[in-house]
């Protein structure tokens, strides 16, 4: 109840507010104090914050009588776009995708007080359309920024139970005890890590190497969108791009159809053959978007080109300088193989076969579902790898589907619910495949495919886990990772045999007591990777973490008509 008191005496503008400071040439992370000054407001703002202040304090008074906590708001983007730091929220006018970029650069981290720099740009995520927020547009005043998330974190429950692996835990900085950091917890005292691949690898007591494996609800949490096929947008249409669903040629009656302009698909099944859609991930450099916008066309002579799916985050393509420019295609990139693919299937049908399908590194991973009796069975190409489980899809319906192949693990969700193979995990998990390395395979990396059936499928979602960036504080001859261009990742030709399986990695060793802590903005993230470079060590010992994060509890409103109603859809617990 102390905790509420000091809230309520301070207001909203100590509700949490971070301190900052940003080490040169480095990123911005999700951290903070109470103690820093928060910016300053027009009337209308300050009028609001305490609006919501007042309505925060009441829901917070219900929370304390059963547990203490304490509040923060998170100034910047480190762990984005699990939670968001200071921002702008954009409407892309090419596909209608929302979508959030940093604005962290428009305030001081030290000071809470405003730069007077403008955020003038962004990228969308989905069809790559710059966003043109310079003072010379209109529209400018239409997306204002917004402060981060307020989160609640839980101050008792690490004296209850031990931190777990994946935890978004609150601690403070163990260079500056007065700023406290919010990160997620990867490694556990006692621990070797290696950070290799973009994943998370523990050292067993044998000397060997084992992949730390996200658990299904965390996994899903961390997913992030690559794209969403109910958002075709009009440049598919209007300016001829291809689309990025392909049906494969089937002889005969039963191949797909693309329908309402390429956000589904559907075939009637009459047809022994599997038929396929196969996603390319067809990306619109800036130039190309600059050329389509003033030409309303491309060139005879340049062709779009499929590339392998890499690391982009649209949250930092923010842009504080200059204009529009096409600084998303010059940045270094990293391919991510972890994918997961999504659908919702109308099935109109009893029976027949569904695939889904996904590719890493020359290596295909297939789910079959037979909608005679549900059975739902995974394999690995080349392997011995084999896997079953009963379902509840089958026979006509609608379904919502969902394959990953994320941490060398194959999981399968339908309607929102995990499927069990096996007694345990073990069943879905498989070792080493070697499939490190970029194969032309991967210019195709998901697919749906349907036998023997007449079905309609729409909302395609291509997903991919988090990339952890090793950051190495010296590089070997290959680097401790490997991070190629946007250009390199659409031409095989440039894709050396054996490279990215030479890269070592970067491996950290932790005592008793001491945590490696990571953000899931790894390109942005001021975290347990870069400390050694300040002059003090990589962990975080278990007397600096104040708390467990709870729950985002009072996101900004998103254009409602109500101006301090909450954007209710970003709610929630926090994984």
């Amino acid at each position: 109840m102390l905790s509420l008191m000091r809230l309520l005496c301070n207001g909203a503008a100590t509700l949490g507010f971070a301190k900052h400071q940003t080490p040169s040439g480095r990123g911005a992370g999700a951290e903070g104090s109470n103690k820093a000054k928060s910016p300053p407001h027009t009337t209308a703002g300050a009028v609001r914050e305490t609006i919501e202040s007042v309505v925060i304090a009441f829901v917070l008074a219900f929370l304390f009588r059963t547990f203490e906590a304490e509040a923060f708001v998170i100034p910047t983007g480190s762990m984005a776009p699990t939670l968001m730091g200071r921002h702008k929220d954009l409407d892309c006018p090419a596909c209608g995708y929302r979508y959030q970029v940093s604005a962290s650069d428009e305030v001081d981290q030290g000071t809470g007080r405003l730069t007077g720099r403008m955020v003038v740009g962004g990228t969308c995520p989905m069809c790559r359309q710059p966003a043109d927020l310079s003072p010379q547009n209109p529209q400018r005043e239409s997306y204002p920024s917004y402060s981060g998330d307020r989160i609640l974190a839980v101050k008792y429950a690490y004296q209850m139970r031990d931190p777990q692996r994946w935890d978004v835990a609150v601690f403070r900085y163990p260079g500056d005890a007065q700023t406290n950091f919010i990160k997620r917890l990867v490694g556990l005292p006692g621990e070797t890590l290696r950070i290799q691949y973009g994943d998370i690898f523990l050292k067993q007591s044998d000397g060997n190497w084992t992949i730390a494996r996200k658990p299904p609800d965390k996994l899903r949490a961390m997913l992030q969108l690559v794209y969403d096929n109910g958002l075709t947008p009009r440049l598919n249409g209007e300016f001829g791009w291809p689309a990025r669903w392909i049906p494969d040629a089937v002889q005969g009656d039963g191949a797909f159809q693309l329908i309402d302009q390429g956000r589904a698909a559907e075939t009637n099944g009459r047809n022994d053959q599997t038929a396929w859609l196969r996603y390319h991930h067809l990306i619109p450099t800036a130039d190309q978007w600059h050329i389509l916008r003033t030409t309303g066309a491309l060139a005879p002579g340049d062709r779009v080109r499929p590339s392998a799916i890499d690391d982009f985050c649209s949250y930092n393509s923010n842009r504080s300088i200059g204009g529009i420019a096409a600084a998303d295609d010059a940045e270094e990139r990293h391919w991510v193989g972890d994918l997961a693919l999504e659908a919702d299937v109308e099935v109109r049908s009893e029976g027949g076969e569904v695939f889904f399908e996904l590719r890493r590194g020359g290596r295909v991973f297939l789910c079959t579902i037979n909608l005679n009796d549900g059975t739902a069975s995974l394999s690995i190409s080349g392997e011995e790898f084999r896997a079953s489980a009963a379902t509840a899809m089958r026979g006509r319906g609608r379904y919502r589907v969902m394959f990953a192949n994320c941490d060398r693990q194959l999981r399968l969700w339908i309607n929102d619910r995990l499927v069990r193979f096996g007694d345990g995990d073990e069943a879905t998990c498989y070792g080493d495949l070697r499939n490190h390395d970029l194969h032309p395979t991967d210019l195709q990396p998901a697919s749906f495919g349907a036998r023997g059936v007449s079905l309609a499928v729409d909302r395609l979602r291509v997903w991919r886990d988090i990339y952890y960036l090793a950051r190495p504080e010296t590089a070997g001859p290959f680097g401790d990772e490997e991070s190629v261009s946007p250009q390199v990742l659409t031409d095989p030709r440039r894709w050396p045999a054996g490279l990215l399986n030479r890269v070592a990695g970067r491996v950290f060793t932790l005592r008793e007591d001491q945590f490696l802590a990571l953000g899931d903005n790894s390109a942005k993230s001021r975290d347990s990777r870069l400390w050694g470079q300040e002059g003090f060590d990589y962990f975080v010992r278990r007397d600096l973490l104040i708390g467990k994060a709870l729950l985002i509890y009072w996101p900004h409103s998103w254009n409602t008509p109500v101006p301090f109603w909450p954007n209710v859809a970003r709610m929630g617990l926090i994984r």
